[in-house]
């Protein structure tokens, strides 16, 4: 009597196969935690680079040290162009500015704010001349020290239309609370998922 024969199982075929299984899930999975970590890393850098921007707003905006103002001519081109946003320290303060032929002031005349170029000094009397890049001839009268209200540190291309902005309560909220609360909120949120996301992880790989 002759019995069937048993189907031969080809062992070492299927553990190539399972092998290669194994591989390519493995490989899907290690594509995933790098996007993964690859995101967080994008999420948080955008995160802190926002909460600068933010911070540094904030902090000029209420230091009595540093103010923003907006150019509203065209008299300092090409150095300051009309609607940048400027930056400008208050003189003699933190880290210290010295006033000297080429720096950059803003100085009070009348109920206006000028922001020129300094041409010459005389620092003993606190006298100034001052020009404006695009401006042929000299100020008509030179400034004494008490006007200059600040030196230029900085400006910002074409930023400065939003100072009109954000000097009003709705400008403020929306430039300044509203972002300042989303990011706590992101920040909150990326710790409960991070805080919830661990004790899964570690269960998964005991």
């Amino acid at each position: 009597m002759f019995l069937p024969k048993a189907p031969i199982i080809n062992q070492v075929g299927d553990g190539k196969q399972m092998k290669k299984r194994l591989a390519q899930t493995s490989s899907r999975r290690d594509s995933r935690n790098r996007k993964h970590l690859f995101a967080r890393i994008l999420r948080g850098a955008v995160t802190w680079i926002l909460i600068f921007i933010v911070a540094g707003m904030v902090f000029v905006y209420l230091s009595p040290d540093y103010d923003m103002s907006v150019v509203k001519s065209e008299s300092m081109k090409p150095s300051i162009e009309m609607g940048d946003l400027i930056i400008t320290g208050r003189p003699g303060g933190f880290p210290g500015y010295d006033i000297r032929p080429g720096t950059i002031v803003s100085y009070r005349i009348g109920e206006s704010i000028v922001t020129h170029r300094v041409l010459s000094a005389d620092p003993e009397n606190g006298i100034f001349v001052t020009k404006g890049d695009a401006v042929e001839d000299p100020d008509p009268q030179p400034i004494h020290i008490s006007q200059i209200v600040g030196v230029y540190l900085f400006g910002i291309s074409k930023l400065g239309y939003l100072s009109y902005f954000l000097h009003t309560r709705v400008g403020w909220f929306l430039l300044v609370i509203l972002p300042a609360a989303v990011l706590v909120g992101f920040i909150i949120r990326a710790i409960i998922k991070e805080s919830l996301s661990t004790p899964k992880s570690r269960s998964e790989e005991g």
